[in-house]
């Protein structure tokens, strides 16, 4: 009997499975990570999570108006608001792509790089895909951006999705979030 020579490693890598987890603590990162995984080829038994992480760039701080205090409140409504369609509009960009991989996604809340570390480990993923934030470079230089802390304190492969030229505005309502996301073929996806 005649019988086709596997590679030497074809029976470990079809056992392995692969988590990635992709995050974006903003918009454009979140857009970014999304572009790079539907332009990626999975393979069968890839699990992706797509992570949206609640949290506000407004500090909490007490003041005689209240004026921080209900700035922050209201950027963490808005992100609840808003952030489950931008997300499922997001994996079904990536599902679209990616058929035979399986895609979810889940909100998490707090300070996003140690929340995507907690949310890595919980889940055994086995590769983290990060966006690049647009956060100006004096921010930057006060605190260390998300992808660079991650890329310093994982214990796993963490990719750097690089963010476009371009920078998608903010829609205005739920419902035009997921449209603002284009997939790779140009067309809008379906909830």
């Amino acid at each position: 009997m005649n019988r086709i020579p596997r590679p030497r490693g074809a029976l470990f890598a079809r056992r392995i499975q692969m988590r990635i987890l992709a995050a974006g603590e903003s918009v454009s990162a979140r857009d970014a990570v999304v572009r790079r995984l539907s332009r990626s080829f999975l393979r069968g038994n890839t699990s992706v999570r797509l992570v949206g992480v609640v949290h506000s760039e407004i500090p909490r701080l007490p003041d005689p108006a209240f004026a921080l205090v209900a700035a922050h409140e209201e950027q963490i409504r808005l992100q609840r608001l808003h952030l489950p369609s931008a997300l499922a509009a997001g994996a079904a960009c990536i599902a679209r792509s990616n058929p035979t991989a399986t895609v979810t996604w889940k909100i998490l809340e707090g300070r996003p790089a140690d929340v995507i570390l907690e949310e890595a480990e919980r889940w055994h993923a086995t590769a983290i895909v990060v966006g690049d934030t647009d956060r100006h470079r004096l921010v930057d230089s006060l605190a260390q951006p998300t992808a660079e802390f991650l890329s310093s304190k994982a214990w796993i492969p963490v990719e750097v999705a690089p963010r476009s030229t371009y920078t998608l505005r903010e829609p205005s309502s739920a419902h035009s979030q997921h449209e603002a996301l284009r997939c790779l073929n140009g067309s809008t996806p379906s909830l």
